[in-house]
């Protein structure tokens, strides 16, 4: 079986991890993986089997792009599509449309901003969304309703351990854009220099980077100095976020971060800039990861909400601590990569119907 992945770029990002433990993995199943994307540093952490081919989504270039989709397809014998992100997925369905190769969706973000037009969703073989919340939505549209698939974010085998970490520590994880740059500056410069006057050992730690990075880089400096020392550390991108993470006091984030994190028994505070903060606790953990660790329901944060729920946390430290112990158990069940992996072959072989396909070995770097 030859399978196409489609996704923007390839750099720091949940969609982007969820693909490179999907190729990865797929390719050491008797599966032949393409990756079709714009060249990003996550290249270097591909398994050598997943053979990539370089492009650039971008709405005018749709007709150029599905014309070297097509070549491709051809040339390499592609027996189905998997694209993510709503310019892949369009970019997809259309050459569907003229090949004949079935093509599946993974929505990692909003289902109406990704598979939101009528051709798209009549196009797709199968829907496949990470969070309940999502699969809940697609089951509202009649033409999906039947092609709709829930399957959770592979987890990666962690090398590390969170036996040496610093209880002080805020690490965040994120993309640095236009999205993140409001939230990360309000966390900057207003939440942690009223923690610093509770708390003088706080300290914390931004992964990523973006076209906001050098914006976000200038008020980190100016907070710093204003505090009269290096509270806020920005890292940049990083390979590998789990070595980071492991010697974190509590993680601040949504999605794929904040799963990684419980898996490493960090404590998480799930919050951006459209949803207040909730503590991830053994009691909301189920609505938590329905939502993909985003407390949906809710109104977008403010500084005393940030400050009040992360003071919170601290305070009650060793009882959020056992809680993050005992969740990393629940996290392990629900995203188990060789069952993911199983699941995502399960759909794979519901659109092709018959293939021989090898049992999922999960890829270990």
């Amino acid at each position: 079986m030859k399978i196409l992945m489609l996704i923007k770029r390839f750099e720091i990002g949940g969609a982007e991890d969820h693909v490179l433990e999907l190729a990865n993995s797929l390719s050491t199943c008797r599966i032949k993986v393409h990756l079709l994307c714009k060249p990003g540093r996550k290249l270097t952490e591909l398994h050598p089997k997943v053979k990539f081919h370089s492009i650039c989504f971008k709405n005018f270039l749709v007709p150029l792009t599905v014309f070297r989709l097509i070549k491709l397809i051809r040339k390499e014998k592609i027996d189905l599509i998997h694209a993510h992100q709503n310019h892949p997925i369009l970019a997809a369905c259309i050459t569907s449309w003229f090949t004949g190769v079935p093509v599946i969706a993974t929505i990692h973000g909003l289902l109406k901003k990704e598979v939101g037009l009528e051709f798209i969703q009549k196009q797709l073989g199968k829907v496949i969304v990470v969070s309940k919340n999502s699969f809940i939505g697609a089951l509202r549209l009649s033409i999906i309703r039947d092609k709709a698939e829930l399957i959770h974010n592979p987890l990666p085998k962690a090398r590390f351990n969170s036996d040496h970490f610093n209880k002080n520590r805020i690490v965040y994880a994120c993309r640095v854009d236009r999205g993140h740059y409001s939230f990360l500056q309000l966390l900057v410069t207003q939440v942690i220099p009223q923690l610093y006057e509770v708390n003088k050992g706080i300290s914390m730690q931004i992964i990523g980077d973006g076209n906001s990075f050098n914006s976000l880089l200038k008020v980190a400096s100016k907070v710093n100095t204003q505090l009269g020392k290096d509270i806020v550390e920005l890292l940049g991108y990083k390979k590998d976020v789990f070595e980071i993470i492991s010697k974190a006091g509590l993680v601040i984030g949504v999605g794929r971060v904040a799963m990684q994190a419980l898996s490493l028994s960090i404590p998480v505070i799930s919050a951006n800039r459209k949803h207040k903060c909730s503590i991830i606790s053994l009691e909301n953990y189920r609505y938590m990861r329905d939502n993909n660790f985003v407390s949906v329901d809710d109104p977008p944060p403010d500084k005393i909400q940030i400050v009040d729920t992360i003071l919170q946390l601290f305070n009650g430290y060793d009882y959020y601590k056992e809680q993050a112990l005992q969740l990393a158990k629940n996290v392990y069940a629900d995203y188990n990569l060789d069952m993911i992996i199983s699941k995502t072959i399960s759909v794979y072989k519901s659109c092709l119907k018959t293939y021989a396909i090898g049992e999922p070995v999960a890829f270990v770097r």
